[in-house]
């Protein structure tokens, strides 16, 4: 017989969480993720010299491995970041 098969998968990115372990530890301990937004982040503003309050940021949105999903480093410049994010999502789910 040939049933139908669902393979489940989950995973996430969180901030100070690289994955889902890591978030539910930090809920654990009550870490709280807001904090001073990191100076090298603040490089890539289009407002560098607002002062921005403290937010929940993503650690190391810029590790993406184009060539990994068969794309150039220019598609993958002109990708929108949430894009690059949920394909690797995927993967790690997968």
């Amino acid at each position: 017989m040939n049933a139908p098969v669902a393979i489940i998968g989950m995973s996430g990115v969180f901030p100070l969480a690289p994955d889902l372990d890591a978030f539910h530890r930090n809920l654990l301990e009550g870490v709280d993720a807001v904090r001073t937004i990191p100076t090298e982040r603040l490089w890539f503003s289009t407002l560098p010299d607002v002062e921005y309050p403290p937010a929940a940021c993503l650690d190391r949105i810029d590790l993406f491995d184009p060539r990994a999903f068969g794309l150039s480093l220019r598609e993958a410049e002109l990708m929108d970041p949430h894009q690059r994010m949920t394909m690797q999502l995927v993967c790690k789910a997968i």
